[in-house]
């Protein structure tokens, strides 16, 4: 049986469309049919045409399948359709009575398998902490965690927490918990010179194979925590996560963090990324003298001179650009050492 609705089924739609609804009238199950709905004008041909070129499954007696926006009363009105307030609807249907399919081809199946979520699950684990048996004190902060977790995600975590470097002597009961993790003791391990929110995004990480949302974060704070993940992803050996990081950091190269970024690419053996930024700060003028006035310049002259080596290398066809640039890093060196003494 057809189902006509002049005004719609939907009330969320309010009237704005004419639905067409098919359904099953006879007490049979499972009857499985493709069908067809075709506006036709006053000549009988067709004009307007609504498909379901797959096999849907009508389950019972009254389950029903169809359009809710067959199409918009608007569109309806200003067409050939209506004639003396009447219009002609074309119902085509194919029952399918037998599944035939190829030798060796699976059966028809009537439902999807879900995606996977083991992610989800596991992140609960950490949300609730629920099960935890280790903690991390970052920066005042207590984050409760699984160490079988931990270790099957990061051989340093491994070797940290089961292996032969197993902490034992800094681990001390904790103490200061707030009341609704029920004041648990267990072995907290204290972890130097980390932020407590890269760590927290590193754990998430490591439970879920995700960064956390960073929507509320301005760009350059996200960079910022991309710096940061970088030198965590190395220290316990998540490459992935040290590739994601890499990839942000050579799409949203700046002025302001290249130098920055430079000295962490040198330092943690990412060389497409130190690329990038020779490149880009061997671009232009306003980006080499941009990024010689950073802090972070002074610290990449500090810590990785070699790079700033590699960039007056890499301007020696601009002879301008280079002489510009042993001046600028020579003033930035008697700046720095006038304010030591």
């Amino acid at each position: 049986m057809i189902y006509y609705f002049p005004d719609g089924r939907r009330e969320q739609d309010e009237g704005a469309y004419i639905s067409l609804v098919l359904s099953l009238v006879s007490a049979a199950t499972d009857v499985r049919a493709m069908f067809t709905f075709t506006l036709l004008d006053r000549s009988g041909n067709p004009m307007h045409v609504q498909q379901k070129r797959v096999v849907h499954n009508f389950r019972w007696k009254g389950f029903q399948w169809g359009y809710m926006r067959f199409i918009s009363k608007t569109d309806l009105e200003k067409s050939d359709y209506l004639y003396e307030d009447c219009l002609t609807i074309k119902c085509e249907i194919d029952v399918i009575t037998a599944c035939r399919t190829e030798p060796n081809s699976p059966p028809w199946c009537p439902f999807e398998v879900p995606p996977p979520n083991l992610h989800q699950d596991i992140g609960k684990l950490l949300n609730t902490g629920e099960g935890a048996d280790v903690a991390f004190k970052v920066d005042g902060q207590v984050f409760l965690a699984h160490r079988l977790v931990l270790a099957s995600r990061s051989r340093v975590f491994s070797a940290e927490l089961l292996g032969e470097m197993k902490e034992g002597q800094n681990c001390v009961p904790i103490d200061d918990m707030d009341e609704s993790q029920n004041k648990m003791q267990m072995p907290c391990i204290t972890i130097e010179d980390m932020e407590a929110e890269v760590f927290k995004a590193l754990l998430h990480f490591a439970y879920q194979d995700s960064l956390p949302d960073m929507e509320e974060l301005t760009p350059a704070q996200s960079v910022v925590l991309a710096q940061h993940l970088l030198v965590a992803a190395d220290r316990y050996d998540f490459e992935r996560l040290k590739l994601i990081c890499e990839r942000k950091l050579i799409k949203d190269v700046e002025i302001d963090t290249v130098a920055t970024t430079l000295a962490l690419a040198e330092q943690h053996r990412r060389p497409h990324l130190k690329a990038v930024c020779l490149d880009f700060a061997a671009a232009s003028r306003e980006n080499l003298i941009g990024m010689v006035l950073t802090s972070g310049f002074e610290h990449l002259i500090e810590s990785c001179p070699s790079v700033v080596k590699e960039l007056q290398d890499k301007v020696c066809f601009h002879s301008n650009l280079k002489e510009l640039l042993g001046k600028l890093s020579d003033s930035r060196k008697r700046r720095k050492f006038a304010v030591n003494e």
